[in-house]
């Protein structure tokens, strides 16, 4: 099966470059590359090699309709995401299609480094949550990111990708989707994704807009004290974000 990579961008072309190089660095090669750019001006020319396809979209459209852009226009049986302003380990696909194919797994996810290519230091990994992931998902992200996973295209469309109108907690929300409709996820810590030590580009490091979201989107997995105990959290996470803006 062949996998297709598609990398959302905006605005930061610099970072993007590194990001295809080490795309195109990889042992295992995918079959294409898609860049889905949502940025505020077209990309220019000669900015990738000329075997990305490069799909221009609504300006600030967002990552997730991004995304979801780019696997519908995939040819291949397997998609991964990698976000522009991070990299991955020369063996990434390998390691996660080798894993993906032995166990015949849905969905494959590799763990969290921070650094860079040469030099990358572990941060964090999914593979403990991976037997309790669905009560894991309805509390929290165990380690299910933009671009740290790799899919069955068939599987990714059929729960319909990205919540296209969340610019947060939209990885959470697929993971959740995949899990509860009976997909089966597997993790491969060999499988390194690195995080460019870039925090103040971040979304999730701004004010904790998605969880207010994610809560509507997946209540309907939720029991009354998971409602309950989420609902809590959403309080706690606005009280201490305006506490430290006021200190």
């Amino acid at each position: 099966m062949g996998i297709s990579v598609i990398i959302p961008t905006h605005d930061r072309n610099a970072l993007l470059k590194d990001a295809v190089a080490s795309i195109y660095a990889q042992s295992l090669l995918p079959k294409e590359v898609i860049v889905v750019n949502n940025g505020s001006t077209p990309l220019p020319k000669g900015l990738l090699p000329d075997s990305v396809q490069i799909i221009e979209i609504a300006a600030h459209a967002g990552a997730s309709i991004a995304r979801n852009t780019g696997a519908k226009a995939a040819t291949s049986e397997l998609i991964a995401f990698l976000d522009d302003d991070d990299l991955w380990h020369k063996n990434f696909l390998e390691e996660l299609k080798g894993a993906l194919d032995q166990q015949q797994a849905d969905c494959c996810l590799g763990d969290f480094y921070k650094g860079c290519a040469n030099k990358h230091t572990f941060y964090k990994s999914i593979s403990a949550h991976i037997p309790n992931l669905k009560r894991t998902l309805l509390h929290k992200n165990p380690g299910f990111g933009g671009g740290n996973f790799l899919i069955k295209r068939q599987a990714f469309l059929k729960v319909n990708g990205f919540p296209e109108h969340m610019h947060m907690a939209e990885d959470q929300v697929l993971a959740t989707e995949l899990a509860f409709s009976g997909h089966k996820i597997i993790s491969c810590p060999k499988a390194k994704y690195i995080i460019r030590d870039l925090a103040p580009t971040r979304l999730s490091l701004q004010p904790p807009k998605g969880y207010l979201q994610f809560y509507h989107q997946c209540k309907k997995y939720m029991t009354t004290l998971q409602k309950a105990r989420f609902l809590l959290k959403i309080l706690y996470k606005k009280a201490k974000y305006h506490i430290k803006q006021k200190f």
